[in-house]
C-alpha cells in the first residue's frame, strides 16, 4: 500500500520523473534478467498511459460505488478524451518471463479495469433511474474501453476479456427494456466488438522473439537433445526456460478465452435481432 501511495504521489508531482521510472522500473523483471532500455515504441505506449494512470489515481482504493455521479461522469469523459486521441496502445512485454502484471504495467492494467468499473457505475445508476438507452451506451464504452490494452500480451487478454464478458452479461439483461431503434443500434454495437477482435499472432510472435532474445544472453548454448529428461535437464541448466511451457499454456488460454467472447457475441446479437423482428411483426 505504502509503495503504491508513492508511486501515486510521483506520478501526479513529477510527470517527467514518473516517465523515467516506468522506462527502469517497469522493464526490470528480476535478477534473472540484466537492464533492458525501452524501445522507442515501448515508452511511447506506456507514456500515452500517465494521465490515464494519474486520473484513475486520484480514486485511491475508494469503489466506484462509493463516488459521486459527477465524479463518475468526470472521470469517463476524461478516459474518453485520451482514448479518443489514439494515445493507448497494446504494451508488449520487453523480457521474457514478464507480462503485464508486472512493474508499471500492472498499474496500467489497474487503471484500465477501474476505467470499466467506472462506466458500469453510471451505466447501473442510469438503470436504476430508468435511464436505459443511457445505460446501454455506458456498458458499450465499458466493454470498448478495455480494448486497446487487451491485446498487450497473454495474460491480458485473457483477464481483460473476463471484464469484457461479464459487460455483456449486464448487455443481455438490459436490451429487452431499450427501444427497438436503440436495439437496432445494438446489433451494429455487437458487429463491431465482434470485428474489433484482433489476431493473436503478433502476440505469439513476440513471445517467441523475446524467448530467442533470452536464449541469446545465456551463455550456455540450449541443448536440443530429445532424449527423456531433457526438460529436466534445461530447467536445470537454464532456470527460466520452463516458463516457456508456462507462456505456450497462457497463450492458449487466451484464445480459448476470444473463441468463448466470439461466441458470446454473436449468441447475443442473435438474440437482439429476434427481439427486433418480434417487435416490428407486432
Amino acid at each position: 500500500m505504502q509503495a503504491r501511495t508513492l508511486l501515486y504521489k510521483a506520478m501526479v508531482l513529477s510527470p517527467l520523473g514518473f516517465i523515467a521510472w516506468m522506462g527502469i522500473q517497469g522493464r526490470f523483471s528480476g535478477d534473472t534478467f540484466e537492464f533492458t532500455a525501452c524501445t522507442a515504441n515501448e515508452q511511447s505506449a506506456i507514456t500515452g498511459y500517465i494521465e490515464p494512470v494519474q486520473l484513475m489515481a486520484t480514486m485511491g482504493e475508494m469503489r466506484a460505488r462509493k463516488l459521486s455521479d459527477d465524479r463518475l461522469t468526470e472521470l469517463a469523459a476524461e478516459w474518453q478524451r485520451v482514448a479518443n486521441s489514439g494515445r493507448l496502445k497494446p504494451i508488449r512485454p520487453a523480457e521474457f518471463g514478464t507480462s503485464i502484471r508486472d512493474g508499471v504495467s500492472a498499474e496500467i492494467l489497474k487503471a484500465v479495469r477501474r476505467y470499466a468499473e467506472v462506466e458500469s457505475e453510471i451505466a447501473f445508476r442510469a438503470s436504476e433511474r430508468e435511464e436505459y438507452e443511457n445505460a446501454m451506451d455506458h456498458l458499450v464504452l465499458a466493454y470498448n474501453g478495455v480494448r486497446p490494452t487487451k491485446y498487450s500480451d497473454s495474460i491480458s487478454v485473457s483477464l481483460l476479456g473476463v471484464l469484457q464478458r461479464d459487460t455483456l452479461r449486464s448487455v443481455r439483461l438490459l436490451y429487452p427494456k431499450t427501444s427497438p431503434k436503440r436495439r437496432t443500434t445494438l446489433i451494429a454495437d455487437l458487429t463491431m466488438m465482434l470485428t474489433s477482435q484482433e489476431s493473436l499472432e503478433p502476440i505469439s510472435r513476440h513471445n517467441y522473439a523475446i524467448y530467442l532474445a533470452y536464449l541469446r544472453t545465456k551463455e550456455k548454448p540450449m541443448e536440443t537433445d530429445t532424449v527423456p529428461g531433457t526438460i529436466v535437464a534445461l530447467a536445470v541448466s537454464h532456470p527460466r526456460e520452463a516458463d516457456q511451457g508456462q507462456n505456450n499454456r497462457e497463450f492458449h488460454l487466451a484464445e480459448r478465452s476470444e473463441r468463448i467472447l466470439s461466441e458470446q457475441i454473436k449468441s447475443l446479437r442473435a438474440e437482439v435481432r429476434s427481439s427486433v423482428v418480434f417487435d416490428l411483426k407486432k
